[in-house]
């Protein structure tokens, strides 16, 4: 039987015990069902970085697709500091005296700069009793907080902007009308403008924590969402709503001014989309969506609420195209059976992802059946649960889309097939004219014997890359009697976590493990 894999929550009820800071900080318990979609994002299988050009632009910046949130940057510097502008030619502009932001527009009396209406309007009081006196405005906290428009889900049917994607069913949204537009920067602005020397965290942060997450010259407020691991500490950035895993080293002390501001991004659940693993093709597009000059238009029902999820259901409308999103993402998600005289598809088709070669790492074992041929199939103990997630789509391919009574895969195609009652991928090894060809399961490794009316065409759309890989046991001898088989099935258990001593990939890409402990156990 396929060893299944269990997804174990970032957030669990004991975090919200009374008096917590996750219980004060999320009253809702909204992170009860955050999810992290982007294992494969952090183990290297996709391009995160570009170089984006535009012909406004001065200079290329790149563009990171990091997990969930589509970001810029400089190409020469990681760290940008607010005050460095060797390369920028700032002559007559001056900062604001709210935001900090350079800006050509000053008071024509007393020459005092201010970006816009919105800036204007928090100093206007205090520059009207003192333009002209050469007294400096005095902006504090409280009058930048009282003029900040309040957060929360947008109102219906106004326009919206993506800040990022949690899964395939959920995207935050900020509001995208002027006023609302200018707030979300403003806080923004105020978070840079208030991280200068700010103290690293002095200790492990707790559940619910507010901190400043600095990386690549960026600086966000994040909420601290589990430290079961001290060395990887989640957090969700709670203007933009992406989830990250993080070193402790990354964190700082966020003042209960800063952790006041309103938070405008707001999750919302898409409508009629199925929460499915991410393919290349839809992760592709809901980072396209993302961006404040794509705006799309909040369309839902207040009872319409997911009280589970304690978020929103809507629908993303795009004025453009006169569609919404969802039907967009309901299209690249599901499946179409591909018709009989369709070509099928090869092994290579679907892109492979290995563990890279090195020492102490752990994997987890998928199938052992040819332990007497010293083979073993494994994949990355941080992946696996991605197995078991494409798995469930293969399963509503099989029982819900597929219409086929049965398919004889040609050999070396791909297929659909169904093993102990669940839909898997795998590809045909050998047709042998009695209706049972031999598949081999790509995400197991096990090969068996399936009757061709359990078996459907394999379709385009399920792009997931494979992540179990064979693997040669390096010191097994050539003939092993069935008693040292046998400690080799204990040792190397289905579904067991092992740490292999190294990992060696020889020239012809084919992949060895070490295991010190090996010849103790034969």
């Amino acid at each position: 039987m396929h060893p299944e894999f269990i997804v174990v929550p970032i957030v669990d009820a004991t975090s919200y015990k009374y008096g917590s800071l996750l219980a004060i900080g999320d009253v809702e318990k909204r992170y009860r069902s955050v999810k992290f979609e982007h294992n494969l994002d952090r183990h290297g299988a996709y391009v995160l970085e570009r170089q984006y050009e535009e012909e406004t632009l001065t200079k290329p910046l790149i563009q990171e697709l990091r997990f969930g949130r589509k970001l810029f940057k400089n190409t020469d510097v990681d760290d940008v500091d607010e005050d460095d502008n060797e390369c920028i030619d700032m002559s007559g502009y001056e900062k604001c005296v709210v935001c900090n932001g350079y800006t050509s527009t000053v008071c024509k009396i007393c020459d005092m700069p201010f970006c816009d209406a919105y800036c204007w309007g928090i100093v206007s009081q205090q520059h009207d009793s003192k333009c002209g006196s050469g007294q400096k405005v005095d902006i504090n906290d409280e009058d930048f907080r009282q003029l900040i428009p309040k957060s929360g889900l947008p109102s219906k049917n106004s326009m919206v902007t993506i800040t990022a994607f949690e899964r395939s069913n959920i995207v935050y949204v900020r509001p995208a009308d002027f006023l609302s537009e200018l707030a979300y920067y403003r806080v923004l602005a105020e978070i840079r403008k208030h991280d200068k020397d700010v103290p690293k965290l002095d200790q492990l942060p707790v559940c619910g924590q507010m901190v400043l997450y600095k990386f690549e010259g960026q600086v966000v407020r994040a909420m601290v969402l589990n430290v079961d691991n001290p060395k990887d500490i989640c957090v969700v950035s709670v203007d933009f709503g992406s989830v990250e895993y993080t070193d402790p080293g990354n964190l700082y002390q966020c003042s209960s001014y800063l952790s006041d501001l309103p938070r405008y991004a707001v999750p919302v659940k898409l409508r009629g989309v199925p929460r499915r693993a991410l393919t290349p093709t839809l992760r592709d597009v809901m980072y396209a969506m993302q961006g404040s000059s794509a705006t799309f238009e909040l369309r839902y029902h207040k009872h319409e609420y997911d009280h589970k999820n304690k978020m929103q259901t809507a629908v993303l409308w795009c004025m453009e195209e006169n569609r919404s999103i969802n039907s967009l993402l309901r299209k690249v998600i599901t499946p179409v059976e591909p018709a009989f005289h369709e070509p099928g598809f090869n092994e290579d088709f679907l892109p492979h992802v290995a563990e890279k070669p090195g020492k102490n790492i752990d994997l987890i074992v998928t199938d052992n059946s040819f332990l007497k041929y010293g083979i073993i199939y494994c994949t990355p103990a941080k992946l696996a649960v991605e197995i078991t997630k494409m798995q469930q789509a293969f399963q509503d391919y099989g029982e819900n889309i597929a219409k086929a009574d049965t398919y004889a895969a040609p050999k070396g195609q791909l297929c659909v097939a169904k093993y102990m009652g669940k839909w898997c991928r795998g590809v045909s090894m050998e047709l042998v004219g009695d209706g049972y060809p031999s598949i081999l399961f790509l995400d197991y490794g096990n090969i068996v014997p399936i009757h061709v009316t359990d078996i459907r065409a394999y379709p385009q759309q399920l792009t997931y890359p494979v992540l179990t890989t064979e693997y040669v046991l390096m010191g097994v001898p050539e003939i092993l009697t069935d008693a040292e088989v046998k400690r080799l099935e204990n040792r190397f258990a289905l579904g067991a976590i092992v740490t292999c001593d190294e990992i060696v990939k020889n020239e012809e890409n084919n992949y060895s493990l070490r295991f010190d402990d090996l010849q103790e156990h034969l």
